[in-house]
């Protein structure tokens, strides 16, 4: 295969591109149903959505194709496989036919619109219609085959490291220890003066700051706090530490941050004073003190006085002390499950699976997916099945068997689910798919994971 700057590359409309180019519909705040629908905007995180809801009337809804963001975030361009409401800031751009890897690729190629865009210079319906993006060409044609194969092989490089980084987790965690669940054990409050040694950052101007390798920390709700990069240093310089926000969007949140960084002064730094400072014991803080983020707001930060004094709910040992031991095993559990999942289970699956196909077995393994049924959904849903065969174990049969007990197969499609019968009840599940219902029975007894 050519590298990306052995091809030939060539200006292509955005009208040439995709079959289906609609800009969605407003929906005003107050007239928000709440639902389980993702309703994509123009914001540049979450893959462009901002929230849900469940309405059906006067909305503009698609799937299985990008959006590209008119206005706010500019240019953010993402790829959505599932159902979705869109609002008026963003167009969807649906080319018929197009694969997971080719809708990522032209992501990628059409986020560069960006670029040229502004707040005070939004991408409107006249600027979409004459648009163009950089498309690699073969004899004059757009080389959607080639943007999918770059895609696709650019994906499984970027997977492929993080099997090896799961691997390596996996390994140094050891093996999994039974605990008590939270409701069985013994909870008290602490403020969190107590448990902590609370520290300042220090201000550091934008303008002032030279790029670097450092990570810069700021009031963020998203990237780990991560503002920027720089080469500066001060006295909030620091390591294996909780970075707690204490003003703007991300009040009350906190990151852990194992490597060395510095503070801004929305941030304060969290230091255990009774325990040596733990990744995993750290985490699970992280999370206790989330739980007090709904007290503050814009008019009633978390100052240095209420922070010092807010009081947070933690396990406790038999003589009431804060159980640091039970934290961090309890954090380690969820990471080994975590990492085991991601990567043991499901590259054991891929294996089986390859086995099972080269000697006609029908084993095969699917993902919470959404899709657009275009023909058949008998045979197009089975040809999903073999496409994105990497989550649940199933035989396709006569039934469908789960052979993973803690697992099992959600399917939307539309307005219409998959619905499940906790095993307890009944040993059946629906499938709605268009108009057809096939009901099929469990082989095993499935715990109710989507409650």
């Amino acid at each position: 295969m050519q590298k990306i700057d052995e091809k030939t590359w060539d200006a292509v409309r955005l009208t040439e591109i995709f079959d289906t180019i609609s800009r969605g519909k407003r929906i005003k705040k107050s007239d928000h149903i709440p639902g389980n629908v993702p309703y994509v905007s123009s914001t540049a995180l979450a893959n462009g959505t901002d929230g849900s809801c469940g309405n059906e009337k006067g909305v503009r809804k698609f799937g299985n194709c990008l959006t590209i963001a008119n206005s706010g975030s500019v240019g953010s361009c993402f790829y959505h496989p599932y159902e979705f409401v869109a609002s008026d800031h963003v167009t969807a751009l649906r080319r018929d036919g197009a694969s997971l890897d080719c809708y990522l690729g032209l992501s990628a190629l059409v986020g560069r619109l960006g670029e040229k865009y502004n707040f005070n210079r939004e991408i409107n319906d006249v600027r979409i219609s004459r648009e163009r993006v950089m498309l690699p060409v073969y004899e004059g044609i757009p080389d959607y085959e080639y943007i999918e194969e770059i895609t696709h092989q650019k994906r499984q490089t970027m997977l492929n490291k993080y099997r090896i980084y799961a691997q390596k987790c996996i390994s140094d965690l050891s093996e999994e220890v039974k605990l008590p669940a939270l409701s069985e054990v013994s909870w008290d409050s602490f403020s969190i003066s107590n448990v902590f040694e609370i520290l300042p950052g220090k201000r550091l101007v934008a303008a002032d700051t030279t790029p670097g390798k450092r990570p810069f920390i700021g009031a963020l709700d998203n990237n780990n706090g991560v503002a920027r990069f720089v080469n500066d240093t001060n006295a909030s310089l620091d390591r294996n530490v909780l970075g707690v926000n204490y003003d703007g969007n991300g009040m009350v949140i906190g990151f852990y941050h194992p490597y060395e960084c510095v503070f801004s002064d929305s941030v304060k730094r969290f230091h255990l004073k009774h325990h040596e400072d733990n990744a995993f014991v750290l985490l699970f803080m992280k999370v206790a003190i989330l739980q007090q983020k709904s007290k503050f707001g814009y008019l009633y930060k978390f100052n240095a006085e209420r922070m010092a004094n807010t009081r947070i709910m933690l396990p406790v040992t038999d003589d009431g002390t804060p159980d640091y031991e039970y934290m961090e095993q309890y954090a380690k559990n969820l990471m080994i499950r975590k990492y085991k999942w991601k990567y043991l289970i499901k590259q054991q699956q891929r294996n089986t699976a390859h086995r099972s196909l080269l000697t006609g077995g029908l084993l095969l393994y699917v993902q919470l997916f959404f899709h657009d049924f275009q023909h058949h959904p008998g045979t197009q849903l089975k040809a999903i099945l073999e496409d994105q065969a990497i989550c649940d174990s199933l035989m396709l049969s006569h039934t469908i068997g789960v052979l993973l007990e803690q697992f099992f197969l959600l399917v939307r499609h539309g307005c219409f689910e998959l619905f499940f019968i906790p095993a307890d009840q009944l040993l059946q599940f629906l499938v709605l798919l268009r108009r057809s219902v096939v009901l099929c029975r469990l082989n095993v007894a499935v715990p109710k994971f989507f409650q």
